[in-house]
């Protein structure tokens, strides 16, 4: 508990400061290591905002790294068909709104 609330409160100040994260500050923010980012990367299932010198990220990618990392981890959908899986989830979710969920 006291590990997300110290993630949170670091994530707000990057928020706060406008500032690019890394992989390594994504990672921590997220609560996963550097290879999974780098994964999630290689499977295009999100893209840096740069690439250069280092991938950096905008601060408002942490909630999709973390649908992937609860959709990997509790339901065990594997990276290289999550795309599919965000797809269907952001398809039902338009279709909630259009009938008015």
């Amino acid at each position: 508990m006291q590990k997300n609330l110290e993630r949170e409160k670091n994530m707000a100040t990057m928020k706060a400061s406008g500032k690019w994260i890394t992989v390594s500050e994504l990672a921590y923010c997220a609560g996963t290591s550097r290879v999974m980012i780098q994964k999630m990367i290689q499977e295009e299932l999100i893209t840096p905002a740069k690439r250069t010198p280092e991938p950096v990220f905008e601060t408002s990618i942490r909630p999709h790294v973390c649908k992937i990392l609860r959709l990997h981890g509790q339901l065990g959908v594997g990276l290289d068909s999550m795309s599919l899986v965000l797809n269907l989830l952001d398809r039902i979710e338009q279709l909630e709104k259009a009938v008015g969920r």
